[in-house]
């Protein structure tokens, strides 16, 4: 299933196994990604509260359901932490550097669903 054009209450699915992985329309908590790009290459696209889950886009659009999608693949293997606060993300020391050099963060709902 394309996410971009998934409706805000549509159940993301997971890829390998079609099992309901969460509901966007019935998450309370997020996480936050940061989002960075250099000139000339992709969008970088991390999750600072879970060190190893990354991904990248070629084009804006991309990055929020590349970002959802690796969320879901980390999920089928791996337990989604509890987000950190937004303070506590930018007061990292690599997520407050990234921000002063052009990164931005942006949110993406953390319950599951299953």
């Amino acid at each position: 299933m394309d996410t971009r054009w998934r409706t805000p209450r549509e159940p993301i699915r997971s890829r390998r196994s079609g099992r309901c992985l969460e509901t966007l329309g019935d998450c309370n908590e997020e996480l936050f990604r940061l989002v960075d790009k250099d000139p000339g290459s992709a969008f970088g696209i991390r999750f600072p509260d879970i060190p190893g889950c990354f991904s990248a886009a070629d084009a804006a659009e991309d990055i929020v359901p590349n970002a959802v999608e690796a969320l879901q693949l980390w999920a089928e293997d791996m337990p989604i932490p509890e987000p950190s606060s937004h303070e506590a993300i930018v007061a990292l020391p690599d997520v407050s550097n990234a921000l002063a050099e052009g990164a931005f963060l942006v949110s993406v709902p953390s319950k599951s669903m299953w």
